[in-house]
């Protein structure tokens, strides 16, 4: 039961950091203060929705993050 909850967790951490990368693209591309854009972008609940604030892939240049924590 142990590896169950490791690889949970490993998988929560993960999709943690794949919203964080989100919110700097999203922080990047809207140019505005750090807090703001946080403040914007999680206060949507869903995914979809979070992700609908992002261009979509065919407009994204690699250029545009620049990921800070």
């Amino acid at each position: 039961m142990d590896e169950f909850y490791v690889a949970y967790g490993k998988v929560i951490d993960d999709w943690a950091f794949i919203e964080f990368v989100l919110s700097q693209i999203f922080r990047s591309i809207t140019q505005i203060d750090k807090k703001l854009s946080a403040a914007i972008f999680y206060s949507e609940r869903s995914f979809q929705t979070r992700k609908g604030l992002l261009p979509p892939r065919s407009e994204a240049r690699p250029s545009m993050v620049r990921l800070t924590k």
